[in-house]
């Protein structure tokens, strides 16, 4: 063929490819679209995910300082029941030494209230002695 000389196949794939290139500029402008549309959603889903990663990172620092505060008072709790301890002890040895002094008290008063006792009975027998020596001794002058 010469160049003057028209192929008509040529002619026809040439035609065929204009005719479709709207169709095929219109897929190409449908990926475009689906590939923006991914990119989209990749940069959603990527926004998601440090927000996630900020959430979780918040949470992880509130669980820190909730297990430093728990160790702190466990501290403070294992403190407190050992003063609470000791001053019972204290308590029980005060306790003690007060009731060995109520004793000792109880046993001097109950001396002192036989000691009343008996000077109460000896000046009874005393009086009643002389009463009857009296009495003796008015009954003989009547």
């Amino acid at each position: 063929m010469s160049q003057g000389e028209s192929n008509p196949d040529g002619n026809t794939q040439a035609s065929r490819f204009i005719n479709e290139f709207p169709v095929f500029t219109n897929q190409i402008d449908l990926l475009i679209a689906k590939y923006e549309k991914l990119v989209d959603t990749e940069a959603t889903q990527l926004d998601e995910i440090n927000s996630l990663k900020v959430m979780v990172a918040d949470k992880d620092e509130k669980i820190r300082i909730h297990e430093q505060r728990c160790r702190e008072l466990q501290e403070e709790a294992n403190e407190l029941r050992a003063n609470l301890e000791k001053t019972k002890k204290e308590h029980d040895v005060k306790v003690s030494e007060l009731e060995k002094k109520l004793k000792a008290k109880e046993e001097e008063v109950g001396k002192m209230i036989n000691k009343v006792e008996e000077t109460a009975n000896s000046m009874t027998w005393g009086k009643a002695k002389k009463l009857e020596l009296r009495l003796g001794c008015k009954c003989v002058l009547a």
